[in-house]
């Protein structure tokens, strides 16, 4: 769910960029979820944790949650339908845009 970074208030759900494997914005390119909405078994994806501190060479170093989530649908893994976590978003949030146009993707 997102919410407004001042108020709190529930701004409405995701369906453009955390919405996992094989959706949204970033669908050609695996999906996503941002690393900071996901349950890790850091016992199992050793190998992929070390991406998410590495901010990559993409637009202004901000690639690393989209390699991390690219490298952890490789595993086995699950998925929950439903908004589960609440994410605060700043007025100056590309996906405030995409609210107010009803985008989708």
């Amino acid at each position: 769910m997102l919410l407004d970074e001042d108020t709190g208030a529930e701004l409405g759900v995701d369906i453009w960029d955390a919405v996992g494997p094989g959706k949204g914005r970033f669908k050609d390119r695996g999906g996503m979820v941002d690393p900071n909405c996901l349950l890790i078994d850091k016992r199992r994806v050793a190998e992929a944790l070390w991406m998410w501190s590495d901010p990559g060479p993409g637009l202004l170093g901000l690639e690393a949650d989209r390699r991390v989530a690219a490298a952890l649908v490789q595993h086995p893994h699950g998925a929950v339908d439903e908004a589960t976590v609440l994410y605060r978003i700043r007025q100056t949030n590309v996906l405030r845009t995409f609210m107010a146009n009803g985008a989708r993707f």
